[in-house]
């Protein structure tokens, strides 16, 4: 299992934690953001992925509709295959469509704030890991396994256009540029103890011999 929401699901499907192990989704260690942190001059969000209903694009639209019309400043990135009939016509939205350079990927995590994630179902997401590789603020809807990356680094919301507004409105007007900064730092930090497969590895050997131990006593 990933942890979080999933385990509860196991809960409910009576599986027992003797049988289980929880084991995280990770990220090799060169994702890790070893220049130096900064926060870009107008609040700049990301949102990687294709195009599919419970990605919650229609939501993240609505949101971002009602953004444009009260005149905050931001930029807005979509990484990824998104169809013209679902973009937005806007000077602050930019449409990278689909990148596989992981170099260019990073480079474009760089010069954004925070990766926006509202999907209505995931399990662990890899972008999620990465995003906090390079430094950013997370916003992600509390499903799957969301809630074990969030922790004093963003924020956990409902798959909604008005929490998804909300949020991106907390971080624009309501987060200070060091408070940002702080939040950044604690993307990295948690990514670096928890997230890198090297990290991981040595977890899941302590976890088995847990396990091992409990069948022979």
């Amino acid at each position: 299992s990933f942890g979080g929401h999933i385990n509860d699901i196991l809960k409910a499907l009576n599986v027992s934690s003797q049988k289980t192990i929880d084991q995280s989704n990770g990220i090799v260690s060169n994702w890790i953001n070893q220049d130096g942190l900064r926060n870009q001059t107008i609040r700049t969000f990301t949102f990687i992925g294709r195009h599919e209903r419970r990605k919650g694009i229609e939501e993240l639209n609505l949101a971002l509709k009602s953004l444009t019309n009260s005149g905050v400043k931001f930029r807005f990135n979509f990484i990824g295959p998104i169809p013209k009939s679902l973009q937005i016509f806007n000077q602050n939205i930019n449409y990278l469509g689909e990148i596989k350079d992981s170099e260019k990927i990073k480079s474009l995590l760089d010069e954004s704030d925070v990766l926006v994630c509202p999907s209505y179902a995931e399990g662990m997401p890899t972008v999620i890991l990465e995003a906090m590789a390079r430094g950013n603020v997370i916003i992600t809807t509390d499903v799957g396994a969301s809630r074990k990356m969030i922790s004093n680094n963003g924020l956990l919301i409902s798959p909604s256009s008005t929490s998804i507004e909300q949020a991106v409105l907390k971080i624009i007007n309501n987060t200070s540029d060091n408070e940002l900064l702080e939040m950044k730092k604690v993307s990295i930090e948690l990514v670096s103890k928890k997230f890198t497969w090297e990290n991981i590895i040595k977890d899941q050997l302590q976890k088995f011999k847990e396990k091992l131990a409990l069948r022979t006593c």
